[in-house]
């Protein structure tokens, strides 16, 4: 994945010239709109977020459900049921 990655540049102070020059060629990505996340069962994982948040329910189907979050929302999708890891994360601010 990191070798498909054309240029990542470390952050440079706002008015040097590497930052105007660049903005002209390419988007600022200013945020997520969502986060997908492969789930064994749907229903029991809307039970746990609706527990921790406020959450509202914005669509569903047979194989998926998405739930507004804050600003934004989580796509949750039935995938294959995997072994827990410690390495699959992600982070919520509440």
């Amino acid at each position: 994945m990191r070798g498909q990655i054309d240029h990542i540049s470390k952050a440079e102070p706002v008015g040097s010239e590497g930052v105007h020059a660049r903005a002209k060629e390419k988007a600022r990505a200013v945020g997520f709109n969502h986060v997908a996340l492969e789930v064994g069962d749907i229903d029991e994982v809307l039970a746990f977020y609706g527990r921790l948040f406020e959450v509202k329910l914005r669509g569903e189907t047979q194989t998926s459900a998405f739930i507004d979050l804050g600003d934004q929302f989580l796509a949750l999708q039935k995938g294959p049921v995997q072994a827990p890891s410690d390495a699959r994360h992600f982070g919520l601010v509440a």
